[in-house]
């Protein structure tokens, strides 16, 4: 197996694992919720700045 490959076998449990814990977070605690949404929006604009900068770049 070559060890990218490995390395993203690890990657996919680790991001799994993340995953589980934001689902179980979600189900007993409605204001994480919040955060997510707000995380999201935070997401987005960063991936809008940074798409104008490149464009800007160019």
């Amino acid at each position: 197996m070559p060890p990218n490959l490995a390395g993203n076998i690890r990657f996919d449990e680790k991001l799994k694992g993340i995953k589980n814990i934001v689902c179980y977070k979600l189900m007993f605690n409605g204001i994480f919720r919040v955060e997510i949404i707000a995380l999201i929006i935070f997401i987005q604009q960063l991936i809008f700045e940074l798409q104008n900068s490149l464009e800007s770049n160019d």
